[in-house]
């Protein structure tokens, strides 16, 4: 390997897999100041495929991109080589996919062994490689001696993989370089073409690459032991059909869901509320304050993004928003209740209500379907729905069954999960007053011991939006992105004040555009280049 001292070093880590064992291979890629490229085979490791069950092909190929992360982190702590300068590769698209998700979208085995990949390699330094030009394939069909001394692929290397641009070039710019040598051939031709790209208004206006910032930490109500529902998560479901009455030949008229979430436990709390209005909210609060007790700190989306992106739903709710925020304030205060509102347009700022609305649904489409069930019906379901999402567990799930039981979100509302064996009976049991409440008392401090143990620490994991981006900057020149707006018709502003977060890192700023004033994401925003920024001022 060159290790002067100006050489440039990266790591290239390729897995693969078969019936029989799957494989890494782990090369330097040097670069010197001269600009010469030498690469050079350091590691490579092979494991025998379990014999005692059949594994399928994708997920030995998964455990291949294991053998790959560990591999090249081994060598980058020994090489000192940074985590922006390790690269891996696979042939397996499904692999990828995986990658791209999160882990707790697939099943245990995948959801273990992605959340050890992308916590070692996060998904945007994985590539894909043609298995014909895969190394790590040399190790599993093995090489005769003769072949070995001079087989250039497995001493060398991919040709793709001395060309890292490879990895996070757009199709768009690959289309634009194979026009241009069909006439030319520019000497850095992919630099410029690159550079074009990310200089073009229109490319940039049309891209799906967000700038998406370092993920925030968690707020603190999430972090600190409360009783439940003290503070609150709010959201709206639907427009669901119910029937008026039971029969054929009924009308049905368009109802709703209120969920609300704790933010400490992840309780939920589901209510029908029969109409999108002030007073159809009000209703529904005040019922789950009377059945959950008073509620401190109310959480939600800002404005539309309340009553979900739905075009019906937004309609009703601009019809009635002139009387929401009068009629909520006065009943809120009555009730000593803060309602904390996120950033318009942000509803990854509301992750905890978000997928406890998708869970809901999902287990709604499962028992409804298409059916039009009743005011009363549909309570029913929802309340049953509600005990099934209070007894799913929040803590990591033991294979020892000496282990107690995983904690639930129904132990900190009844001591127990909702839906479970019933105890045997302790009435015969001589236990006093004073015993039995030292008793309940024991049983909620153990239950948040083990929250604090076993659940706040699950929180710490990051699997996504984990590298940090440009600091955006005042008086930077962003096209503003809107869901439900081609882009042709996305709106030039200019930042005027930047939101800073506790960790200086600054993720809502404010855009002044040609009529108005607009609070955003940065993950809603595509900043143009310096360039063209001072050309449009």
């Amino acid at each position: 390997m060159h290790l002067s001292e100006n050489t440039h070093r990266e790591l290239h880590a390729f897995a693969d897999a078969s019936r029989s064992a799957y494989a890494a291979v782990v090369y330097c890629r040097s670069i010197n100041a001269e600009g010469k490229v030498h690469v050079s085979l350091v590691t490579a490791k092979t494991k025998v495929s379990p014999i005692e069950k059949e594994v399928t092909i994708p997920r030995l190929e998964l455990c291949g991109a294991v053998l790959a992360a560990k591999l090249i982190y081994e060598v980058s702590q020994i090489l000192n080589i940074p985590k922006k300068d390790v690269y891996a590769w696979t042939d397996s698209a499904v692999v990828l996919a995986w990658l791209k998700g999160l882990p707790n979208r697939w099943t245990t085995f995948v959801s273990n062994r992605v959340s050890e990949i992308i916590n070692i390699i996060e998904y945007d330094r994985w590539g894909h490689v043609a298995t014909d030009m895969n190394p790590a394939d040399c190790a599993l069909r093995g090489l005769q001696s003769t072949e070995l001394s001079c087989h250039q692929l497995w001493w060398n290397g991919p040709r793709v993989k001395s060309d890292k641009s490879d990895f996070s070039t757009h199709e768009e710019e690959r289309v634009m370089l194979n026009i241009l040598r069909e006439r030319y051939w520019i000497i850095r031709g992919r630099d410029q073409v690159k550079k074009c790209y990310r200089e073009c208004v229109t490319c940039l206006r049309y891209s799906k690459i967000n700038k998406t910032p370092l993920m925030g930490q968690l707020p603190e109500v999430r972090l600190k032991p409360s009783k439940a529902f003290k503070s609150t998560g709010v959201d709206y479901a639907g427009p669901i059909n119910v029937r008026v009455s039971p029969g054929r030949g009924t009308r049905s008229y368009k109802g709703y869901i209120a969920l609300f979430i704790c933010m400490v436990t992840r309780a939920i709390h589901l209510e029908v509320v029969s109409e999108l209005s002030a007073k159809g909210f009000i209703a529904a609060f005040r019922r789950f304050v009377s059945r959950r007790g008073r509620c401190q700190d109310l959480f939600s989306d800002n404005g539309t993004n309340f009553v979900g992106a739905d075009k019906i739903l937004s309609e009703m709710f601009n019809a009635a928003k002139s009387e929401l925020p009068n009629e909520i304030a006065t009943i809120l205060n009555n009730e000593g209740t803060k309602w904390h509102f996120n950033p318009p347009h942000s509803p990854n700022f509301g992750g905890i209500w978000e997928a406890g609305v998708r869970s809901v649904k999902t287990h709604l489409r499962k028992v409804v379907g298409d059916s039009t069930l009743t005011y009363e019906e549909l309570s029913t379901v929802l309340a049953q729905i509600e005990a099934c999402l209070n007894s799913r567990p929040i803590s990591q799930l033991s294979d020892n069954p000496d282990d107690l039981l995983p904690l639930t979100p129904g132990h900190f509302l009844v001591g127990e999960p909702l839906i479970t064996i019933p105890d045997r009976d302790h009435t015969d049991d001589h236990i006093t007053g004073i015993e039995r409440w030292r008793l309940i008392q024991k049983m909620v401090n153990d239950f948040w011991k083990r929250w604090s143990r076993e659940y706040l620490v699950l929180l710490n994991q990051r699997y996504k939006w984990t590298t940090n981006r440009t600091e955006p900057e005042i008086n930077d020149i962003v096209i503003v992105k809107e869901d439900n707006v081609p882009p042709a018709k996305w709106i030039l502003g200019k930042i005027i004040q930047k939101h800073t977060g506790k960790d200086n890192i600054t993720r809502v700023v404010t855009i002044k555009c040609k009529n108005n004033f607009l609070k955003r994401p940065v993950s809603k925003l595509c900043f143009l280049p310096k360039s063209c920024s001072h050309e449009k001022k």
